[in-house]
């Protein structure tokens, strides 16, 4: 059986509290990376100093600071780190490549296993883990929309889609332009803890307002968007978080209306909406 190599790139800013932990679930791996490239992201706290101290010990982990890259929307600017640095990653010959965040606990087969999935299915072009948070499991809503924490392509895939899309909403968007090419994008059922809140960094207001622009721009169906917000209404901060999501969704898409996604973007998540919408009213009337 062919030796499938694969590398990692990671980008980083200000993650002195939980790099070490991702590193050392990474170092603990049963099938490791020929190399791990970390971008720190100008970070201001101990981070870089911490990722120097393990790529002395680990010839195979590799670190850089971004001096390239200089667009502020978050989405953007994470796409255009990888597609940029995976250039530069020294060991040409991987099969596979895997975009990690650097807040995560991996359990010591995480990759060995993610591995086993796309040497099953050759049409496998993209995958990630499924996430815990707090010890809770996250629900997959959506089967063949991978998360954007664990990543992991095959390299002709990536090559096929262009690389990575330069906006918000890039680890949704690379899936339906690798579907309509051919490929297979799944959620595997392999977990990962996630040691901070996704969008954490942003700070709350940043991050509902970045949701509601993302649908927005997509554009979520109003009805489905409202079920949207029946769902978060538990989120906290209660009734503010509504509020802003709702401000984002509605500035973006009556009023702005921002449409930088492909066609089939939209008619990917208005199918799948529809089809919730049924399923759900059956589950109910039944």
């Amino acid at each position: 059986m062919k030796n499938y190599n694969y590398v990692i790139i990671t980008s980083v800013k200000d993650e002195e509290d939980v790099i070490e932990k991702t590193i050392e679930s990474v170092v603990q791996q049963t099938t490791l990376p020929k190399e791990w490239l970390i971008v720190d992201d100008n970070s201001v706290d101990s981070t870089l100093e911490i990722v120097k101290k393990y790529s002395k010990q680990y010839e195979w982990i590799k670190y850089c600071k971004n001096t390239k890259i200089t667009t502020e929307e978050k989405g953007a600017r994470i796409a255009s780190i990888i597609n940029t640095y995976l250039q530069s990653i020294e060991f040409k010959e991987y099969d596979f490549f895997s975009k990690l965040d650097g807040d995560l606990l991996l359990p010591e087969d995480f990759f060995e296993k993610v591995i086993s999935h796309f040497k099953l299915d050759p049409k496998l072009g993209i995958a990630s883990g499924s996430l815990i948070y707090e010890g809770k499991k996250e629900k997959n809503i959506y089967e063949d929309l991978t998360r954007g924490a664990t990543k992991f392509y095959r390299r002709e895939c990536y090559l096929d889609i262009g690389g990575l899309q330069l906006t918000t909403g890039w680890d949704t968007i690379d899936n339906i332009i690798a579907q309509n090419k051919g490929w297979k994008t799944k959620v595997l059922d392999v977990w990962f803890d996630h040691l901070e809140e996704e969008g954490a960094s942003q700070g709350f207001v940043k991050k509902y307002y970045n949701v509601g622009r993302y649908c927005g721009k997509i554009p979520y169906h109003s009805w489905y968007f409202l079920l949207k917000l029946i769902y978060r209404i538990t989120d906290k901060p209660y009734v503010i978080s509504t509020l802003i999501l709702t401000y984002g969704y509605i500035k973006t898409r009556f009023i702005k209306r921002e449409r930088p996604f492909p066609r089939e973007v939209t008619k990917y998540f208005r199918n799948k909406q529809q089809k919730l919408l049924i399923e759900g009213i059956k589950s109910y009337l039944s």
